[in-house]
């Protein structure tokens, strides 16, 4: 075999391997892949898998019912058959299993009267993708039509699936209790994560431009209660207790940048940023202010500033782990963004005059360039004080996954390019809000189509899944969990939201138990992200400005002598580069219309934030040239006799 063809077989079966790795699936007697035939009768007398209900049928000599549960897998494989039940005397001692799978059937008799309450294992069988099967028949031959078999739940687990460092982790929002509104919510919620393994937290503490900390910034949220004056400080004291080996928890400060206040909620204070800054208002096309909400709008450049200030007063003062952007884009659609100060802008940058429409796609272009930029200015503030501290964002993921990202509704409706965030380097993790309803078609399948479009557009960072389990049974939930989970790449879950664990109405306990039973098994670290922890890259950020003063909006700055890229100022004249490689000696140029361009050396070390300013000086008006007086004889064609004009 030739070299070249080597490397095609060895590219193939990376490529299968990197298909066919871990996959788990369950059915739950809840599951639309599970069936009977006969008059079984379902109960919740005692607990079933999940904690939740199970089928049940009287015995008899020979077979007149039976329940099966038929798998769908991601390819041909061996997986672990395994079968859940709730034990009790009145079982039968030889409930008959029959395995259908690639290569014929087997039959096993289980004992229902003991064993139960876990997974019992039937052992490890050649499946195809589909056909196969696990059938209980109430056929006995010890105990017929005294006892009955208990049909519940079946577990595939494919061979050599293991799972190694993930995210176990969930968000918390600060609306409602229970969450973190006194001392004792705190505890309660720290005591939930850790009971259920989990590594990492997403507590909201900054929803609608108030603080659940002690800030000069913003006023206190008005729902915590009296007394309790920070309680992110207690979260955190409580969360990164490790006395007596107890896991240590990240946390991750779940801010709302743009979205300051709900008309449902009264006037804010005066100390509020709506209050203090009504000049920053979000517009519609229309001129409204509202849809319910009150926002502040991205193309102000003194928007920016502030969130800087809010996001690097929390990471000066607090020892989080991560901030963590929610409705890090525009509003729900594309009419937003008309602050006058941002139309003035965009006619500037563009050249053009008016209100713009909504679909214009300069306009368009314009907005995604605001929720970059100020990303892009956190990003480089955030590691400039702490460069472990991590930045996340909730993502959207709305309608059906087009092939092409900039045809999304995160795109193209409410500017948020989370592709283009993982590519430049303003995130380290994206955490996709994956809600979508398993019981739904097509949702089902979105649901699968995002979760790989966010591992396959990683670029080498965090991708964790966000499922909705508040619209989803715990069955469901369990099902789309291990499915991302199973995903080469997938760097854990975050599940929305603690307050609301399913559609059904059944107890939080149910979720958490059946969540640590069969997803949160065990301790886990959370990933390592080497770019922070062993860095071989830096950062360059700056200033463009002129007279040390007037930021400059929209030039440009270029690198060259060994380092490349060119990158525009946004409307506070900032840049930054999140991912350049070491070195020294490198050059950076600063350009604007009607100045001239400045040159400066720079060196890049890793883990370091090497800041770079530039003050521009005005391009000097050129002196006029004199036109030389001509010499010779000029020809008599070319002389002109002016008293005919």
């Amino acid at each position: 075999m030739n070299k070249r063809n080597l490397f095609l077989v060895c590219i193939f079966f990376l490529l299968i391997s990197s298909w066919i790795g871990a996959e788990t699936v369950i059915i739950d007697n809840r599951s639309g892949k599970f069936s009977t035939t006969g008059s079984w009768t379902t109960s919740s007398a005692t607990a079933g898998y999940q904690v939740t209900d199970y089928c049940f049928i009287l015995t008899a000599s020979s077979e007149s019912a039976t329940a099966t549960w038929a798998p769908v897998f991601a390819s041909t494989g061996t997986y672990e058959v395994s079968v859940w039940y709730n034990q009790g005397s009145n079982r039968a001692q030889d409930a008959k299993f029959t395995i259908q799978h690639k290569n014929g059937s087997n039959t096993f008799y289980v004992d229902q009267t003991t064993n139960g309450a876990a997974w019992y294992s039937l052992g490890p069988y050649e499946f195809n993708a589909t056909g196969g099967s696990v059938t209980l028949s109430n056929e006995s031959s010890i105990n017929a039509g005294s006892k009955v078999v208990i049909a519940d739940a079946v577990r595939f687990v494919r061979s050599g699936t293991s799972y190694g460092d993930l995210y176990q982790s969930m968000w918390i929002q600060s609306w409602e209790s229970p969450c973190f509104l006194n001392a004792t919510e705190t505890t309660d919620m720290i005591d939930l994560a850790r009971q259920n393994n989990m590594n990492a937290i997403f507590p909201e503490v900054r929803k609608i431009g108030d603080a659940y900390y002690i800030s000069d910034t913003e006023p206190l949220a008005s729902n915590i209660d009296p007394g309790y004056t920070d309680p992110l400080a207690d979260i955190i004291t409580k969360a990164h207790d490790t006395s007596g080996g107890k896991q240590y928890i990240e946390v991750h400060a779940w801010i709302v940048p743009y979205r300051v206040w709900k008309d449902s909620v009264g006037t804010p204070p005066s100390s509020h940023v709506y209050s203090e800054h009504p000049e920053w208002s979000g517009e519609t096309y229309t001129g409204s202010k509202t849809d319910g909400n009150r926002y502040i709008d991205p193309g102000v450049p003194a928007v920016t500033d502030y969130l800087v200030d809010v996001v690097e007063e929390i990471v000066q003062d607090y020892n989080v782990d991560g901030i963590h952007w929610d409705y890090f884009r525009y509003p729900e659609s594309d009419d937003w963004g008309y602050n006058p100060t941002a139309v003035a802008r965009f006619n500037a940058l563009y050249g053009k005059a008016g209100k713009p429409l909504p679909d214009d796609p300069d306009f368009c272009d314009f907005r995604r360039d605001q929720i970059r930029q100020m990303g892009r200015k956190v990003y480089a503030a955030v590691k400039a004080i702490r460069w472990n501290c991590k930045m996340s964002a909730a993502t959207i993921q709305w309608g059906s996954c087009p092939s092409d990202f900039t045809l999304s509704s995160a795109y193209a409706s409410v500017f948020q390019d989370w592709v283009g965030f993982m590519s430049e380097g303003l995130l380290d993790m994206n955490v996709l809000m994956n809600y979508k309803r398993e019981y739904l078609p097509p949702q089902d399948q979105d649901y699968r189509d995002w979760a790989q479009k966010m591992v396959d557009t990683k670029a080498g960072r965090h991708a964790i899944n966000g499922p909705g389990i508040y619209m989803n049974s715990i069955h469901d939930s369990m099902t789309q969990i291990l499915y991302a989970l199973d995903l080469s790449g997938m760097s854990g879950t975050n599940v929305y939201v603690y307050q609301a664990t399913n559609r059904d109405g059944d107890p939080a306990s149910d979720f958490w138990y059946t969540l640590r039973s069969d997803v949160y098994t065990q301790r886990r670290n959370a990933p390592s992200a080497s770019w922070l922890s062993s860095p071989s890259q830096g950062i360059l950020r700056g200033t463009v400005t002129t007279n040390g003063a007037t930021p400059v909006d929209g030039g440009t700055v270029t690198l060259s002598g060994g380092a490349s890229g060119t990158i525009k100022t946004d409307g506070t004249g900032f840049y930054a580069f999140l991912k350049q490689n070491t070195g020294t000696g490198f050059t950076a140029t600063a350009s604007a219309t009607g100045y001239t361009d400045k040159s400066k050396s720079f060196n890049i070390s890793a883990g370091i934030v090497t800041t770079l300013d530039f003050n521009m000086s005005e391009t000097p008006t050129p002196t006029p040239t004199p036109t030389p007086t001509p010499t010779g004889t000029v020809p008599p064609s070319l002389v002109i006799d002016w008293k005919k004009f």
